[in-house]
């Protein structure tokens, strides 16, 4: 004979844990509607402040890519006080900008053409700091290194040219930087090390026909 089935009570409904949480989570709700509410408008000004800001980021990479070409414009004409002008008011107006970056390098080359060699040095380290531009990298360190010759401080200028390894340069650039290392020992009468870099560039297959010229010319000097 089949059991008749038990009556659930009132109180037992008031204990089922289910109806327990949820009664527990809505008192928190309301205890905490302000503070959820909160942290919604929060998370919104969040969201709406990231999208303008990266619209702002947007923004200043075309206005510095454009006052870019303007100054190189200037600069491709010779017309290098205006060009500097041009690079120095990039720098001010759009700092952390690949222009800013690429201006301290045109800025330093300026300097660098003026005998300005303190600033030159200044402004081509700044553009070191955070440049990937493979070409104009070794073009600062090259001038870099020229000053240090001229300055006939040789072990700076050996050091500057150590900074090649910091960059994946391609084969080409590291010849050039590689016979001027050798040009730079040979300058301290160290024949020894002059002489090593050469060998170790001519044993080399299909050099450039630059690159052979100028080891002749550096083999001439031994």
């Amino acid at each position: 004979m089949l059991k008749p089935k038990r009556k659930i009570t009132r109180r037992e409904i008031k204990k089922d844990p289910l109806l327990e949480t949820i009664d527990s989570i809505e008192a928190k709700f309301e205890k905490n509607k302000k503070t959820y509410g909160n942290v919604v408008i929060l998370v919104f000004l969040v969201l709406i402040g990231g999208y303008v800001f990266s619209n702002k980021q947007k923004q200043n990479k075309i206005e510095s890519n454009s006052a870019l070409g303007v100054a190189m414009v200037a600069y491709s004409n010779m017309d290098y006080e205006n060009a500097k002008f041009q690079f120095e008011s990039i720098k001010s107006n759009f700092g952390n900008t690949s222009s800013a970056n690429t201006s301290s390098y045109f800025l330093g080359k300026i300097a660098y053409e003026n005998n300005d060699f303190i600033n030159s040095s200044l402004h081509l380290n700044d553009f070191l700091k955070y440049s990937d531009d493979d070409i104009l990298v070794c073009g600062a360190i090259k001038l870099l290194t020229e000053i240090s010759l001229k300055n006939n401080n040789f072990e700076e200028a050996l050091r500057n040219l150590d900074k090649a390894k910091n960059y994946k340069f391609s084969n080409s650039l590291m010849l050039d930087l590689e016979l001027m290392k050798a040009s730079t020992f040979l300058n301290m009468d160290d024949s020894k090390n002059g002489k090593a870099i050469l060998e170790e560039i001519d044993n080399q297959k299909d050099l450039p026909s630059h690159i052979k010229q100028r080891l002749e010319e550096l083999y001439g000097m031994i």
